[in-house]
Order: C-alpha cells, then structure tokens, then sequence
C-alpha cells in the first residue's frame, strides 16, 4: 500500500472522487435504459476503468446530453482516468482494487444522492455525496436548491451516550433543516421505508463485514460537502463504525449552530471524528448560511495561486463576542469579505495542484489534530 504522509495524499483522490460522483449520478440519468444500467444500482460494483468503456460507447449519446461536461469536460475526464490508474500504477496485478458500490440513484430528484467508494489501495470505504446538480432542469436540481435555501433549523436530540458530555452539558443540536431533511425523511427506495441516514449506516457496516481493518471516510463538494460532514457527525455517534471517522470535505456550507460545533469538538477531542475542511478565498457559498451558523472541523483556505500561503484555522466554540478574534472571523465568513463575481466555485481540484507542494509540507490530518497549538487538545 502507498504510503500517505500527507494531507495532499489524503486529499487529491477524494476531491477526484466527490467531482465524480457528480458523473456517475449523471451517467445512471442518461444511460437508464441501456443494458449496462439495471433497475438495482445500490448492488452493482462499478470500476472506474468499465465507467470509461461505458463512455466511450455512448460518446454519441452522452455529448448531446446537458450533462455532456459531467462526462467528457477536463475535470471529469482527468479524474477518471487518475481514479482507472492509481491501482495499476501501485499494485498492477490489482488493476480493479477501487470501485463504486452502493450507488443511491433511483429517486435523484427527491433524494440525496451518494455511493460508497471501496478502495483497497489505501484500505478506506468512502461515503461521497453529490453536491447541487448545477444544470438547468437537471435531475434533482429542483430539490437540491429548495434543500440549500432551507436554512431554517430543526432541533436533533444527542444520543443517551453522548448527551450531556459536551462542553455546556448540551444534550441537543440544531442543524440546517434541508440538509437534516437529506438524511431523516423517510426513503422510497426499499419495500420497507427506511431514512436514508439508516441506509448509509447499513451499507457502511456491509462493507466493514468485508474489509474490517479500513478506515471509514466521507467526502463531497458544496452540498455534497455539508451532507459529508453531517455523515461522518452521525457514523462518529454510531458505537458500531469502526474510529476515528474522517471527513475530507470541499466548499462547505455550514450546517448547525454553536451546539453542533461543541458536539464535533466533543468527538473530535474524544478521537471518534476528524474533519478537514478544504474552502477557496472569496467563496460565498462556503461561507453561507451565516446567522448564528458555525463551521466545524480544521479549515484549510486556499488562495487562487501559490504566491498567497495556505491558512490553516479551527473554530473555538468558547470565542469572546466582541473580541478582535471573533470580529475577525465574523468578517472572514461576511458576505462582502467573500464578493467576487469571477469566482469558480468547483475549481477546488486545480487549486489542491496549485498548491500541492505546500500541502505535502503539511502533516496528515492525525496529525494536525496532535498539534496542541490548532486544536487545542491532542490524540495519541
């Protein structure tokens, strides 16, 4: 296996992955007629080198589709192939040792979309969640945008093992209602009702019947990004899943208030969760909601180009108000701190190249979370 040294290492092929999985919801979309799409997509096993065949077939097809730059734009095409080559290049007789399962597509206009990632290289099964379907009329889009402005929030009770351990014996947390709604309403997508929350849990410890010595993972982007954190929030709860739970995240929103953020902070410090939250300068969407709503995790910004240094933060639930710290950060996170009308909200993956050298400069994200002069308290 591949020695991961670095947050860089850790980092480059899940932001390859959660760009994907923009694709391969859009691939099911187009293609669900097509004999290499059944009706039981949660049960098949995708290879990253087959999705290509698959492409390549239905070239003609896909490239009159809206969603033709999820399939054959830059981004999509050089991850796919990083992802069909990084078995080969370091195990060759395991050509096929990372793949898709559990791909959760059927109902993508209601439902959150997400798929679980085995990889056998670096022994981690990886939860990844699309992010907001960007297209107009494309599938979901409706859904995802009406979830993303729902930032009203809907109160969530700690679990009897959890509850009241806390700093400030808090025993519930608030968390964005649209995203909350992703995880807890009721799915169609079995005979028997189930929340998707539930779903990912039970394909989850599946896959850790299978592979009981990986680390467990998520991932995503923007919307995808909230909904991975929040996954990992309720994998880290769950006494089953294997810990620490990592969260490698891009362009989140945030998604809960100070309760939430002291209830990371409790598991983080616990060693159960460690998040990594990647953000570009000047991204108002990573900077939204605002209103008494809190980032969670070590925030790693990145500038456009390498001549601007990387900033590396974590967020303090026990702030002064009205310090020059909290002012701070107030404006940091404001939304004319973030004003730019040239801004690129998915260049996420050129910016982790653009800056490469300093990230692999940097420790693994177990490490950062030693660094008592970040977190503030450190894991063995």
């Amino acid at each position: 296996m591949p020695e991961v040294s670095n947050i860089y290492d850790q980092s480059i092929e899940l932001a390859d992955v959660s760009y994907l999985v923009y694709s391969m919801a859009s691939l099911y979309h187009v293609l669900h007629e097509k004999e290499e799409f059944s009706s039981n997509r949660e049960t098949e096993t995708w290879y990253f080198p087959d999705v290509q065949k698959v492409l390549n077939k239905y070239k003609k097809e896909l490239e009159e589709s809206k969603y033709k730059e999820n399939f054959f734009g830059k981004g999509a095409v050089d991850s796919f192939t990083r992802l069909s080559e990084w078995a080969k290049e370091n195990e060759p007789e395991h050509a096929k040792d990372i793949y898709m399962t559990h791909i959760n597509v059927k109902n993508m206009k209601n439902e959150m979309v997400y798929g679980v990632l085995v990889d056998k290289v670096h022994k981690r099964i990886v939860v990844v969640f699309r992010g907001t379907e960007s297209f107009a009329g494309g599938t979901g889009m409706y859904h995802n945008i009406m979830s993303d402005v729902n930032i009203f929030k809907t109160k969530e009770d700690l679990p009897a093992s959890v509850a009241g351990k806390p700093e400030g014996g808090i025993k519930h947390v608030w968390l964005h209602k649209g995203f909350h709604n992703y995880f807890n309403e009721k799915t169609s997508n079995d005979d028997e009702m189930i929340t998707p929350k539930d779903q990912m849990l039970l394909y989850v410890k599946e896959e850790i019947k299978n592979h009981p010595d990986y680390t467990i993972c998520c991932t995503g982007h923007s919307l995808g990004a909230s909904l991975s954190t929040l996954g990992a929030y309720y994998l880290a709860l769950d006494e089953e899943i294997p810990k620490p739970v990592n969260n490698i995240n891009f362009q989140s929103p945030r998604l809960g208030d100070t309760n939430f953020l002291k209830a990371c902070r409790y598991l983080e410090e616990k060693g159960d969760l460690q998040i990594c939250r990647f953000s570009n300068d000047n991204d108002l969407i990573a900077n939204s909601p605002s209103m008494n709503y809190f980032h969670v995790g070590i925030e790693i910004r990145m500038p456009k180009n390498a001549q601007k240094s990387l900033t590396r933060t974590y967020p303090r639930a026990n702030m002064s108000t009205f310090s020059w710290e909290w002012a701070g950060s107030l404006w940091r996170g404001s939304f004319f701190a973030n004003l730019d009308f040239t801004y690129d909200h998915g260049d996420y993956v050129d910016r982790l190249k653009v800056h490469k050298k300093a990230l692999e400069d940097m420790k693994t994200l177990r490490e950062m979370y030693q660094n008592t002069e970040l977190t503030g308290f450190a894991k063995n």
